[in-house]
C-alpha cells in the first residue's frame, strides 16, 4: 500500500469510545479485501481508523466510508444519549 491517512475521533466519556468502536468493528471485516486495508483501534476514549489504499482514489473513497460510519455512529450515539436525559 503506498498512501495512508488515519481518523481519530475521541469522546468525552469513555463508554462513548467503547459503543462506538464496537459499533465500527464488524465493518472492519466486512469491507475487506480490494484495494484498501483498515486497522481499528482504541486507546482509552479515542478511535483511531488507519487507512492503507494502492492509490489516491481508493484512498479518498475508503476515507469517505469510514468517515460516513464514524458520523453515523456519533449521530445515533448523540440520540440516545439525549433520550436517557429527558
Amino acid at each position: 500500500m503506498h498512501h495512508a491517512i488515519t481518523l481519530t475521533a475521541s469522546f468525552s466519556q469513555e463508554n462513548h469510545g467503547d459503543i462506538v468502536f464496537r459499533s465500527l468493528q464488524p465493518e472492519v471485516s466486512a469491507l475487506r479485501g480490494g484495494r484498501s486495508r483498515t486497522h481499528l483501534t482504541r486507546r482509552d476514549n479515542t478511535i483511531v481508523i488507519e487507512i492503507e489504499a494502492a492509490d489516491l482514489v481508493t484512498l479518498r473513497a475508503a476515507q469517505n466510508t469510514w468517515s460516513s460510519l464514524l458520523r453515523t455512529a456519533e449521530r445515533v450515539l448523540s440520540c440516545q444519549s439525549g433520550r436517557r436525559h429527558q
